[in-house]
């Protein structure tokens, strides 16, 4: 255990408070560098030393930032400093990086102390390795979802660079740390790991283990990578068309076309379609040798149980996307709500994935309502609503479950799907 080589608690308290600034300015950084748009060339945080350069060059006079100083990559303390240049990034504009910084020193410690405490598991623990590990991966996700948050509230987007990632650490870390699934109570002091079947027992014969368990798991992350390829629709045409259209912009062969200037042009792959390619194959032999080898073990019910967790949380959004964008006749959902609630679901399991489907939309439509009547403006990013469930039903656990597992989960797994796809149905014609 990493905290266990401190001995003291006040220094390892002071320890996770200076590891909660860098973790803050990490954030900071990766907000400003990983968004999208045009926008993000603009070098915010003091770590954009290839953006600052480039915008320096191409920037007028009036636009120049005023020298970089040592004290800018002080956590807090530079983002006061970086107040100067307020004229090109706004008045204000410093407050809410620096809010960050501040949350994490302050937020990582009480963290740690609520994980060691029991919080998780709604009784008083005893600090150990499973507590530690709650504690650095819910960590991990957590920065992930912050991330994803304020950059899906500056730009409406949400990039791959979070939720790709973050899925492939939540593989690992189920397949090392069986103990990291979300607990549940069995009695007083007594708990065990959540499975893909809880709230029931996983059934009799152990099916997931055989070689129909590998293939389930195989295909959930063969859809995800298929998901993730550039797909680029036609609105008009025959279904035929448009399936050819999509698989082309996707595959695109080489070949030469001719511009109107009369030069010739090599058109290949994406780079993008190369690499997702190749995470597909590492993929398949990840997951293949983890069966081979951990089949027998509860190192496999984790790992199975992240990956369903990926597939259920992707694929109730991806549903509500279609439905939604076929009734509506526009997009209705970013498809990085999808990968978003993707990574959430390998993290936390399908269960936590689909109460996070449930209750975030009662926030947002308040919030949507609200902003409507006083804008006229009914988008919203949905990203960071997911994320504050999400990260709301971490705290509240040891609550939510056991009502959860005996009313809501309790009808089954088949009856609870059927339900799903009526919610789906009803939401279509309403829309």
């Amino acid at each position: 255990m990493i905290l266990d080589l401190i001995s003291s608690e006040t220094t390892q308290i002071a320890t996770l408070a200076v590891i909660g600034l860098l973790v803050g300015a990490f954030c900071n950084y990766a907000i400003y560098e990983w968004r999208w748009f045009w926008n993000s060339i603009l070098p915010v945080s003091p770590w954009q030393f290839f953006r600052r350069s480039r915008y320096q060059e191409s920037a007028n006079e009036n636009q120049k930032l005023t020298p970089a100083s040592p004290l800018d990559f002080i956590p807090v303390i530079g983002w006061f400093l970086k107040s100067r240049d307020s004229k090109i990034f706004g008045a204000g504009f410093w407050m809410r990086p620096l809010l960050i910084e501040v949350a994490f020193a302050v937020g990582l410690p009480l963290f740690f102390i609520w994980q060691r405490d029991g919080g998780l598991l709604g009784f008083s623990g005893q600090h150990s390795a499973t507590t530690e590990a709650w504690f650095w991966g819910h960590t991990i996700l957590i920065v992930l979802m912050t991330i994803a948050t304020f950059i899906d509230f500056d730009e409406k987007t949400i990039p791959d660079k979070v939720t790709i990632s973050g899925t492939l650490i939540a593989l690992v870390i189920a397949t090392l740390l069986p103990g990291f699934r979300l607990p549940e109570q069995l009695g007083p002091g007594i708990w065990q790991s959540i499975t893909f079947c809880s709230p029931d027992e996983i059934p009799g014969g152990y099916w997931h283990h055989d070689f129909y368990g590998l293939l389930v798991a195989a295909g959930i992350l063969t859809v995800w990578c298929f998901a993730l390829l550039p797909f680029t629709w036609k609105l008009d045409g025959s279904v035929y068309d448009k399936i050819r259209f999509a698989l082309g912009s996707v595959i695109r062969p080489p070949r030469k076309t001719k511009c109107k200037v009369g030069r010739d042009v090599t058109r290949g792959p994406r780079l993008v379609t190369w690499f997702l390619c190749g995470l597909w194959i590492a993929l398949m032999i990840y997951i293949a040798i983890a069966w081979y080898l951990l089949s027998k073990d509860v190192y496999w019910n984790s790992l199975f149980g992240a990956v369903v967790g990926l597939g259920v949380g992707g694929g109730l959004v991806w549903s509500v996307r279609i439905v939604a964008g076929w009734a509506m006749q526009r997009e209705a959902m970013g498809f990085g709500d999808v990968t978003l609630m993707a990574m959430i679901g390998a993290f936390l399991g399908w269960q936590a994935a689909v109460l996070t489907f449930f209750l975030a939309p009662v926030g947002g439509m308040l919030i949507t309502l609200v902003q409507f009547i006083a804008t006229r403006r009914s988008e919203l990013a949905f990203g960071p609503y997911l994320c504050g469930t999400a990260f709301l039903l971490l705290f509240f656990w040891s609550s939510l479950w056991p009502p959860a597992a005996t009313g809501f989960f309790f009808v089954g797994g088949k009856w609870l799907a059927i339900t799903l796809v009526a919610v789906l149905v009803a939401m279509a014609l309403m829309l």
